[in-house]
Formats: structure tokens, sequence, C-alpha cells
């Protein structure tokens, strides 16, 4: 059974490759905006889909008298709950920026481009 708030962003529940195969299309002129839009694209995806789980429960919650929305509107965490909270922020916040990491290592090791995976030698 799952711990109730395991951090678990994206690249842990799809196991992301650290980089794409082939080159990376741009859209844009300039290639920043592109990666902007990438991260919004990726984070408006999970909101939408957090969203509507969490108005599930919700749902659930209320329909079987467990827990009304004012309850939830005016919970207070308490200190453990907000330190794992805080934890799985930073984790998240790892994948949501990972492009921008993986172009800084990037620059560090002389790649000229990060974001795609050398082609293997045959």
């Amino acid at each position: 059974m799952a711990m109730r708030n395991e951090a678990r962003p994206t690249s842990e529940a799809r196991r992301l490759q650290p980089k794409a195969k082939g080159e990376r299309p741009y859209f844009f002129d300039d290639t920043a905006v592109d990666k902007v839009v990438a991260i919004v694209t990726g984070l408006a995806g999970e909101v939408a889909v957090m969203r509507d789980r969490v108005d599930t429960i919700e749902c659930l919650l209320e329909s079987k008298g467990l827990v009304t929305r004012s309850d939830i509107e005016h919970y207070e965490a308490p200190t453990k709950v907000h330190d794992e909270r805080a934890a799985w922020r930073a984790a998240f916040l790892g994948v949501v920026l990972r492009i921008i990491a993986l172009e800084m290592e990037a620059g560090a090791s002389g790649d000229l481009d990060p974001l795609v995976a050398p082609e293997p030698n045959e």
C-alpha cells in the first residue's frame, strides 16, 4: 500500500528517459519559448488530472458523509504534513524544471544539445 503523501512525480510514474531520441522539434524562433511551452503544457496536463482526482475524492467523501468540502477548506495541517508536502513539492519541481537542469548539466559538460540522445554506435 502506498503512503499517503508519497512523492511520486511524473518522472517516477513514467520512468522518463534522460533524453529523447532524435532531434527535438522547435516551433518558435526562440528555443527558450519552446522550452517554456513544454514546461507549461506538462504542468497543465498534470494539474488537470490532479484536479479531476481531487474532485472525485471530495465527491466520494462528501457523498458518504465522511468529510465535507468545508472541512477540507478549513483544515490546518500539522507540521509533519507540512514537511511531507514540502518534500513532495521539491521532488515535483525537479521534474517540472528537468529541461532546465539538463541544459545546465550539458553546459558544464560541453554537450551541444542536451535534450537529444546520442545515436548508438553500430
